[in-house]
């Protein structure tokens, strides 16, 4: 604290409009107010980048399958490389992602809290948790480093189809699939790859389920990190919705594009810290577009006709 610093509210833009006079406390709680919902769009920005990531891969499998049903693909050399060229893109981008949003989250939602170490202690523990008791997390988590400093994840590809079977036991309807695998075998030539998590690997790992279950467990970590973090951003969310409105009710209710000032004698006034919500409003989107997602494993997307 400076005691002959000034602070206050005041238009970044404008010179003319009256400034609300704030007390060091005041300013120091808008700052840590914009601190505290930087980080919580930090938290939002990552869980949305590795979802998408996600949905990317499980896309280009869909896109993948439909090409196999319309056009029959032969999958010869050149075709069966750009499929599994095209699918580790989009998996190297979700593990990447995926394994970003578990290192960073812990620490990112400890400093949104009130009780940061505690905070930080229970979500590494909820971690933990599913690294401990899932295979698929495990497996994926130590696919982001083989992929990362080693080689490939998808090794293998197949586009198997059969017919289902109706009621009066005929040939129903033709469903094309398409099964995704990391060979245990080519893992192995690794030898940094962690080996007890190679040790518990079949010889083919199903990548499609191993996606599904590593994104339902970093969802419901970011439910349990929002449930922890809400009161602390909502009211860093408050605290700067009220002292916008008490600067705009200074000024007649004019809105201006709001910055925190410090101007201490005989100094410049320093570049001050902007007290918006613009960004704060991309959380809060963000927060209600990507809801919880549970029971990944036991969801899959189906194109069937409807039965009559």
């Amino acid at each position: 604290m400076d005691v002959e610093a000034k602070y206050y509210l005041g238009s970044v833009t404008l010179d003319k409009n009256k400034t609300l006079v704030l007390e060091w406390s005041e300013y120091a709680l808008l700052i840590k107010a914009r601190r505290i919902l930087s980080d919580a769009l930090n938290i939002e920005e990552k869980y949305d980048v590795a979802l998408c990531n996600y949905m990317e891969f499980e896309k280009e499998q869909l896109t993948i399958t439909l090409d196999n049903l319309v056009n029959s693909i032969h999958y010869d050399y050149n075709r069966t490389y750009e499929v599994l060229s095209t699918l580790n893109r989009r998996l190297v981008n979700f593990l990447s992602t995926g394994r970003k949003y578990t290192e960073l989250v812990a620490g990112l939602a400890a400093k949104c809290s009130s009780n940061s170490s505690e905070t930080e202690a229970s979500i590494g523990a909820l971690l933990s948790k599913h690294y401990d008791e899932c295979l698929d997390y495990r497996a994926m988590e130590i696919l982001r480093n083989h992929v990362n400093h080693s080689g490939l994840a998808v090794h293998t590809v197949s586009a198997p189809s059969s017919w289902t079977i109706d009621d009066n036991k005929k040939a129903d309807q033709l469903v094309f699939n398409l099964e995704i695998y990391a060979e245990k075998k080519i893992l192995a030539e690794n030898p940094k790859f962690k080996k007890a998590v190679l040790n518990e690997l079949p010889e083919k790992f199903d990548l499609k389920k191993g996606a599904r279950s590593y994104i339902g467990a970093i969802s419901h970590v970011h439910e349990e990190v929002r449930k922890t973090i809400r009161e602390n951003v909502d009211g860093a969310r408050n605290t700067i919705e009220e002292y916008l409105k008490k600067h705009s009710d200074l000024n007649d209710g004019a809105s201006f594009p709001i910055g925190a000032f410090i101007e201490r004698p005989n100094t410049p006034v320093e570049t001050p810290t902007m007290i918006i919500l613009d960004w704060d409003n991309v959380r809060v989107g963000l927060s209600k577009k990507n809801l919880s997602i549970s029971n990944m494993t036991r969801r899959h997307i189906s194109s069937a006709l409807a039965k009559k």
